[in-house]
C-alpha cells in the first residue's frame, strides 16, 4: 500500500528539489515524514473503502433482518418465531462461544425481546405466533448493550410486532 501511494506521490518529490532551492535537511526530512503520513492515510482510506462492500444483504442471509414479507412467503405463514429463524436463518439459534472460560466453559445463546420487553431464552420463540411479527433481528453484543443494557454477551434476538390496528 505505501509502494502505491509512494508511486501516486513521487518517492523523493520535493526532497530534491528542494536541495536544489537551498532547503536545509532538516525542512527536507520533515517533507519526507509528511509524505509518508499522508501515504499512510491513503492506505487506511483505500483498506477503508474496500471494506465497505456488500454484506450479503441481497442473499438473504447472515444479519440481515427477517421482514414481514419473507414470514408471509413461508409455506404456512401460521407458525411461530421459532420455527421462522430455523428456515430463515438458522445460524441465528447457534451457541455464541462455546467453551470459552468466561462463559464457564459453556455455550451461550442470544436472549430474546419481544419489542422492547425481555421475553427470555431463545425457547421462548416458540411462543410467538408468526402472523403478529413485523420483523426478526439479530443484535450483536454491542447494540443489544445500547439498547438494553448489559448482560448480552450472545446478542439479542429482536422480535417487533405488527403495530396494532395493522395486524392479521
Amino acid at each position: 500500500m505505501l509502494e502505491l501511494a509512494l508511486a501516486v506521490i513521487g518517492p523523493t518529490a520535493g526532497c530534491q528539489e528542494g536541495a536544489r532551492r537551498g532547503k536545509s535537511h532538516r525542512s527536507r526530512v520533515a517533507a519526507r515524514r509528511a509524505r509518508r503520513r499522508a501515504a499512510g492515510v491513503l492506505g487506511w482510506v483505500l483498506l477503508a473503502t474496500a471494506a465497505c462492500g456488500t454484506t450479503g444483504a441481497a442473499t438473504g442471509s447472515g444479519r440481515d433482518p427477517i421482514t414481514r414479507a419473507q414470514i408471509q412467503e413461508l409455506a404456512d405463514g401460521t407458525g411461530t418465531a421459532l420455527s421462522v429463524v430455523r428456515q430463515l436463518r438458522p445460524s441465528w439459534l447457534r451457541a455464541r462461544n462455546p467453551g470459552r472460560p468466561s462463559t464457564g466453559g459453556l455455550p451461550i445463546y442470544p436472549a430474546v425481546f419481544l419489542d422492547q420487553l425481555r421475553l427470555g431464552p431463545i425457547e421462548s420463540l416458540d411462543d410467538v405466533s408468526s402472523q403478529i411479527i413485523q420483523r426478526i433481528e439479530l443484535l450483536d453484543m454491542r447494540d443489544a448493550t445500547i439498547l438494553f443494557g448489559e448482560g448480552y454477551p450472545a446478542g439479542v434476538i429482536r422480535v417487533v410486532t405488527v403495530p396494532p390496528g395493522e395486524g392479521p
